[in-house]
């Protein structure tokens, strides 16, 4: 059991803790006990007058922060480029806007932050502060990638590019990427920590090829697999989410959230990475309805990766392939266990070693290993060789003579 190792989120109270006495209820009330009375509504309308709040213009010229410019937008807030007046750096300052916004995704604002800031990883981006701007909306800072780009922007750089990107990003590079992203989360499992949410567009990439593992706004703390932490109840409202061109069948179905899940996305991600094509035929930008229909209905092998044919990169070699399809086994006790084991077949990939899991290969793994043993042994391979031809000379010289006499 892992234990939980972070505290229970501030903005989040039990649905029996009353703060009113319902009505029709006295105090006077001889032996009785209130009945449990929810807060929702207060925290709702709590919530409401702080988004309802006209802000001043952020972040504070005069504060701690200055504004350079804005990194990106989405639909909970905006990224802005901002310069630490006290560290003399320029950081990443993620503020969740007022508008458009509920108390869930102020709940899944500062779930990423806590969570994330806690996980210290070279692959996972680093938090370096948190806290509330002069307007009253939560932000907090990260680190600052010049030149960074998602794997969404690498995958539709090799859909659309020439020779020249399938040189920069070979097989070899987008397995080493995976092992990167595989290498955060066997951290994060090992913390009770599962992503959720892996997709390309939740992996950047910057300028000199460091990969970071974004956005943990969903990540649920467990304490064993498929067993919720002591910050996730089951009315947490992160539940349920995800992107259903990447989820596992059983994050689908809504199932406890397992570090399998995470795995069997990030196959996924790999899938579409070397092949080119999502693994169930459809395109990410589907409709969700469309994306869950087609995975509550798919096969239990998914369609090679290796058929898939590019006329620049040619067929995804056999044995990546062969891994793929258990990665995404229908069964899930036919798959990778944890990150490590699929990390451990993608080394020895690596390493010109074919995995376990390609039937039919032992001549090939032979002829491999035969040949690794006559480069470790120059001088030894020929003596060798001259003494077989010496015995095989003497049986047939043996044989040739039992047959004239």
């Amino acid at each position: 059991m892992v234990e939980s190792q972070f505290p229970e989120l501030p903005w989040r109270q039990d649905a029996g803790q009353a703060d009113t006495l319902p009505s029709g209820w006295s105090a006077q009330d001889e032996g009785a006990t209130p009945p449990p009375v929810s807060t929702s509504r207060l925290k709702r309308q709590a919530f409401e007058d702080w988004r309802d709040a006209q802000p001043p213009a952020i972040p504070s010229e005069d504060g701690k922060y200055q504004r350079q410019g804005v990194v990106g937008e989405g639909g909970m807030g905006v990224v802005l480029r901002v310069e630490d007046r006290d560290l003399r750096r320029v950081v990443a300052m993620k503020v969740l806007s007022r508008k458009n916004t509920s108390p869930e995704d102020m709940a899944r604002f500062l779930r990423e932050a806590q969570i994330t800031g806690q996980l210290e990883h070279p692959h996972i981006v680093p938090v370096h502060d948190m806290g509330l701007n002069e307007a009253g909306e939560p932000y907090f800072t990260m680190k600052l990638s010049r030149g960074e780009r998602t794997l969404r922007d690498v995958i539709g750089a090799l859909h659309l590019g020439g020779a020249e990107e399938h040189a920069r990003y070979p097989f070899r590079w987008r397995v080493e990427l995976v092992r990167k992203l595989l290498s955060a989360l066997s951290y994060a499992h090992k913390r009770g920590v599962v992503h959720r949410d892996i997709k390309p567009e939740n992996v950047l990439i910057g300028p000199n090829d460091e990969v970071y593992l974004a956005d943990w706004g969903i990540a649920r703390v467990v304490e064993v697999e498929g067993t919720l932490g002591a910050d996730a109840p089951d009315d947490d409202p992160v539940a349920g989410t995800g992107t259903p061109a990447y989820m596992s069948p059983e994050q689908a179905a809504g199932g406890p959230p397992s570090p399998r899940d995470d795995v069997y996305s990030l196959a996924a991600l790999l899938y579409e990475l070397l092949s080119l094509k999502h693994y169930l035929g459809v395109l990410p930008a589907q409709a969700p309805e469309s994306i869950l229909a087609a995975l509550r209905k798919r096969p239990q092998q998914v369609p090679s990766a290796e058929g898939h044919w590019h006329a620049l990169q040619g067929h995804v070699p056999r044995t990546l392939s062969r891994i793929l399809a258990r990665a995404l086994a229908f069964d899930p006790a036919q798959r990778y266990a944890s990150a490590e084991e699929l990390d451990a077949d993608l080394v020895r990939w690596l390493a010109g070693d074919c995995p376990v899991v390609c039937p039919g290969t032992a001549l090939q793994r032979g002829i491999s290993g035969w040949s690794k043993w006559i480069d470790r042994h120059p001088v030894l391979t020929p003596l060798l060789s001259y003494a077989a031809l010496v015995v095989v000379l003497g049986f047939m010289v043996q044989g040739v003579l039992s047959v004239l006499r």
